[in-house]
């Protein structure tokens, strides 16, 4: 029983597997052998020719071209784009153009930093106004009612130069000096008075160096007596005025007698009335005295006087000058800088180019083709 369970169970095996057999051949396509072909195969061998070194001169011999392709082993191992070199070659000099350095420093924005030269310092103006006394050479409390008109020949003036003292300037700041001022609005302004019974005539400059910078001229002749007359003169835009501390300013005073007096309007007895005896020559001031001592004749002798002017008792003699020298406006002054020994360090970004950084600059003198120039105003 066993045994013809076993063979039966084989069979089915067998058949079954060449069902399978079958089922592959079927999708096979035969054919009949053909020519034969050994088969073969392809590989990169490199084998070295030459061992020698070579500069790039040698290399770059004139007869050695270097062609657009080169052909390796295979079609698909052909180089292209290789770069052509003959030598000699001239190669261009490659430049950046110098106008593109034309940069222009008015467009960028300096923020200049604080050296101690930006506080507020006040300069005093001219503000001036002095008088001064001219002595004459008589002294007038002699005559007390009429000044008599011959001596106006002997008389004279002590005319000395005066210094105007202008404000301290020297002490203003430590940083610098002032060297000089101008000006464009002020005045000079001279006025003269005659206290003296006759009168006068004055004139005078006022020097700086050697420039004048007020006279009177003729405004100040014939003064009449107790009166008095004034000049000015206007310092204006058109006639600006120029001071230099380092040069003094001097004022030159001339007085004088004028040569056109008033008429007089007093009497001055020389010499009083008298009797004389005309025996003796005796002088008596009454006609009673002379006859108790004369034993002859007493004649009478007139007084003698001189014409002069009325002496004004309520003024003091002399000659009252003052002077006024006013500055409005300073229009410019030139400083002698002492300098400032401090470093400060100025960061201006310059205008830069694509592709181009700018590490280092010079400032040049402004010229039309370079406009880069640094003023400090």
């Amino acid at each position: 029983m066993n045994s013809f369970l076993s063979s039966k169970y084989k069979k089915r095996v067998v058949s079954t597997l060449f069902l399978y057999l079958i089922i592959l051949l079927s999708g096979c396509d035969f054919k009949s052998p053909e020519e034969w072909e050994t088969p073969g195969w392809y590989t990169d061998l490199t084998l070295p020719l030459i061992n020698k070194e070579y500069s790039f001169g040698e290399l770059l011999s004139d007869t050695m071209i270097y062609s657009d392709t080169l052909n390796v082993a295979l079609p698909s191992d052909t180089v292209s784009n290789v770069l052509h070199v003959t030598y000699p070659v001239l190669v261009p000099a490659q430049s950046i153009p110098d106008s593109i350095f034309n940069i222009d420093m008015s467009s960028v924005a300096m923020d200049m930093p604080d050296i101690g030269i930006n506080d507020t310092i006040n300069i005093p103006l001219p503000d001036i106004s002095d008088s001064i006394s001219i002595p004459i050479n008589v002294d007038m409390s002699t005559y007390t009612d009429c000044f008599p008109e011959d001596l106006l020949d002997s008389l004279s003036f002590d005319n000395e130069d005066v210094e105007i003292k202008l404000p301290n300037y020297t002490g203003i700041s430590t940083k610098f000096t002032i060297k000089s001022l101008t000006a464009d609005s002020g005045k000079w302004i001279a006025k003269v008075g005659n206290n003296f019974p006759f009168s006068i005539s004055a004139e005078f400059s006022v020097t700086h160096g050697e420039t004048i910078l007020y006279t009177t001229f003729d405004s100040l002749h014939n003064i009449t007596r107790y009166d008095e007359k004034s000049s000015s003169k206007k310092i204006t835009v058109d006639k600006p005025e120029t001071i230099n501390l380092g040069t003094p300013i001097i004022m030159h005073p001339i007085i004088r007698i004028s040569d056109n007096q008033e008429v007089t309007d007093c009497e001055i007895i020389v010499s009083p009335e008298v009797y004389i005896c005309n025996i003796s020559s005796e002088q008596f001031t009454s006609e009673d005295a002379c006859r108790e001592s004369c034993a002859g004749i007493c004649v009478l002798t007139p007084s003698i006087t001189k014409p002069g002017w009325i002496i004004d008792t309520a003024i003091i003699p002399g000659v009252a000058l003052n002077i006024e020298y006013v500055w409005n406006n300073i229009t410019s002054i030139v400083i002698d800088f002492h300098g400032i020994q401090e470093t400060k360090q100025i960061e201006v970004k310059l205008p830069g180019f694509d592709g181009l950084t700018i590490k280092k600059v010079k400032l040049d003198s402004s010229t039309q083709e370079y406009p880069n120039k640094l003023s400090l105003d």
